[in-house]
């Protein structure tokens, strides 16, 4: 139980207009003692197992966000490594269209906004492919800095 004690003491000289002086000394002690807590004791101890209790859940929820980006991590380097090959064979097939289509354009059998369209076909290939090939290897980079294998 706490117990509170608190000792002070005073010594003053208290003078008048006339030549009458007074002297006075005080000396107090206060004790205070709890003789009833109506359980707070135990209750605070009931607050501080539910505060385990919540940050142990809290720890678990991290823990499961953490497991789920995890998996969907490994989900899209798994995409990006199945879309790789595909992509890269559309980005041949763009690049061969437009050495195609430069031809037929400097012979004059294709028109200028043709043209443009396959170029743009072929940048947008090209971008695709380098897009996917850089989130495969992002993706990849988290997956080794966040391994659950370790722990």
């Amino acid at each position: 139980f706490p117990v509170t004690i608190c000792f002070r003491a005073q010594d003053s000289k208290f003078f008048s207009n006339s030549t009458v002086s007074f002297d006075y000394s005080t000396i107090g002690l206060k004790l205070d003692f709890p003789i009833f807590q109506g359980g707070a004791i135990h209750l605070s101890g009931q607050a501080a197992k539910w505060q385990i209790r919540s940050a142990e859940l809290e720890k678990e929820i991290a823990y499961d966000q953490l497991q789920k980006e995890h998996q969907d991590w490994s989900n899209e380097l798994k995409q990006a490594i199945e879309k790789e090959a595909i992509l890269k064979k559309k980005m041949e097939l763009a690049a061969e269209n437009l050495r195609i289509a430069l031809v037929r354009y400097q012979e004059g059998l294709m028109g200028i906004d043709e043209y443009f369209n396959i170029f743009y076909e072929n940048s947008t290939a090209r971008i695709n492919f380098w897009q996917n090939h850089y989130n495969g290897i992002l993706y990849s980079n988290l997956l080794q800095l966040n391994s659950f294998e370790n722990q």
